[in-house]
């Protein structure tokens, strides 16, 4: 598995690459909304295609009983 980018300094990389029009605060508002957008997706079609970033699905876990990310 690759190495995973702690999500404060994620938010750092998405501010800087938007030159200076956003702060890290900013980002992680933007990339919550994303993420609000792909779960409702989600729960409307259990599965959904971000053009250019990739596939998600909804899965039940039958160990849990519960809705898990893939």
């Amino acid at each position: 598995m690759a190495d995973r980018i702690p999500l404060e300094i994620f938010y750092i990389k998405v501010a800087q690459k938007l030159n200076g029009t956003a702060t890290p605060t900013m980002a992680r508002k933007y990339g919550e909304a994303i993420q609000d957008v792909l779960y409702e997706q989600l729960l409307e079609n259990e599965e959904c295609y971000w053009y250019g970033f990739g596939n998600f699905e909804a899965t039940l876990s039958k160990r849990s009983g519960g809705y898990k990310e893939i």
